[in-house]
Parts: C-alpha cells; sequence; structure tokens
C-alpha cells in the first residue's frame, strides 16, 4: 500500500512539474497572443460574432441566428462551449469579449499539451516519455 501511495505521489508531482513547464513555455511564446493584436483569420469574426449575439440575447439562449444567411439555427454551427464560456467569463470579469477571446485562444496551447502529456503517460507508461511528448 505504501509502495502504491508514494507511486501516486511521484506521478502528481511529476504531473504538476510538467505542468508548469508547459505553462511557462506557453506563457513566454504566447505573450504575443496575450497582448498584440487578435489575429482575425477567418472564422474569428464569425466566432466573435456569435457570442456579440449571445450577449444581446442573454440570458436567454438563442435558438435562431437570424443575422447569418437569411436565419441559421443558432445550435448547429460551430462547437458552442467556447462561446458560452467567453460570454460566461465576460460577464463574470472586467474582461471585454476580445480579451476574453484572446484568453481562450491562448489557454488552447498549454491545454492541449497538458492533454498530450497525459496521453503519453497512458500510452508509454513513463512519465519521462509523457513530458517529452508534448515537447514534440
Amino acid at each position: 500500500m505504501a509502495k502504491k501511495m508514494a507511486q501516486l505521489v511521484f506521478d502528481v508531482c511529476l504531473f504538476l512539474l510538467g505542468s508548469l513547464v508547459i505553462f511557462v513555455v506557453a506563457y513566454q511564446f504566447g505573450w504575443p497572443l496575450l497582448t498584440g493584436e487578435l489575429d482575425w483569420g477567418n472564422d474569428t469574426p464569425f466566432a466573435m460574432s456569435l457570442i456579440y449575439y449571445l450577449e444581446r440575447w442573454a440570458p436567454y439562449l438563442p435558438r435562431w441566428h437570424y443575422e447569418w444567411a437569411g436565419g441559421m439555427p443558432f445550435l448547429k454551427s460551430y462547437p458552442l462551449l467556447i462561446t458560452y464560456l467567453t460570454s460566461f467569463g465576460h460577464r463574470l470579469s472586467d474582461m471585454s469579449i476580445v480579451q476574453m477571446t484572446k484568453l481562450f485562444s491562448w489557454l488552447s496551447f498549454p491545454l492541449a499539451g497538458m492533454g498530450m502529456m497525459v496521453l503519453g503517460r497512458l500510452i508509454f507508461k513513463n512519465w519521462l516519455l509523457g513530458n517529452i511528448s508534448y515537447i514534440l
């Protein structure tokens, strides 16, 4: 029993250490994403329009987006979890919708790295290989 507990504590420590490294590297390289202009790309204006549309109708959840293409179902669009999280985060904090979008765009990188680290640990049964997997 003591060996399993020691192994669990060791695994948790390695996970936390790897997560800390991931967040530090993501912060170091993602600083322009957090502080610079929002890269609009192709889908960002559409995602922002969904967030502003949701803000206009809050606290009600709209079922129909009448402003796009003569009307389309609101819930049959892109995955809407990030839309709801951005709107909810905007309402809870002093951050604007654009700042919340930047924050969630940046958070996608360290969270993906943490997922790759855990997946590497599950596949290889070794935290060292799991920690190397998120670097590659």
